[in-house]
């Protein structure tokens, strides 16, 4: 207990002026999806501007960031906190983010209420199951997590040949 630093409330600002940078950069391209005329796709060279087309290629920057972010703000808790409080918030912060994603956000994009097609499953979504994994393994070594992260990469593509309707029911939801 003597090696975790004291904990202060104040929040990082070089993270919260990143995080902004994205929201803004997200915003702006979602601005353009919601009130635009352009039907189009973006990344076509074909039909777009060079405006447009750099815009949202740079939104592609938007998850991976909110990821990263996500990550660094578990490793920096990780240094004020106890290891079950760091499991306890983490599992927890995630189950809110997932339940989150399939109500409150899933209704900002379809403006519908039921769950009469198939769930928009997107980056809120991944960054909360993402929480719950962190918390489930953070009482784990290093190494021991090195091993999953490793082994993870190296057989993510061993299911790409089995097709969707092999699992009858649930098809819908392996798309």
């Amino acid at each position: 207990m003597s090696d975790l630093l004291p904990i202060t409330n104040a929040r990082s600002v070089s993270i919260d002026s990143v995080r902004g940078l994205v929201i803004v950069l997200m915003a702006l391209d979602r601005v353009r999806e919601f009130f635009s005329s352009f039907r189009g796709d973006p990344l076509d060279p074909a039909t777009t501007t060079v405006s447009l087309y750099l815009t949202r290629w740079m939104t592609h920057l938007c998850a991976p960031t909110f990821v990263l972010l996500a990550g660094i703000g578990a490793y920096l808790m990780s240094k004020h906190s106890a290891a079950p409080n760091l499991r306890s918030f983490l599992i927890t912060r995630g189950l809110w983010i997932v339940f989150l994603e399939v109500t409150l956000v899933l209704f900002g994009w379809r403006l519908a209420v039921g769950y009469h097609y198939r769930p928009l499953l997107q980056v809120m979504w991944a960054i909360g199951v993402s929480m719950v994994v962190l918390g489930t393994v953070a009482h784990l070594s290093p190494i021991v997590v090195g091993v999953i992260g490793a082994s993870m990469i190296v057989t993510h593509n061993l299911l790409d040949g089995i097709a969707p309707a092999t699992f009858g029911v649930t098809e819908p939801l392996q798309r």
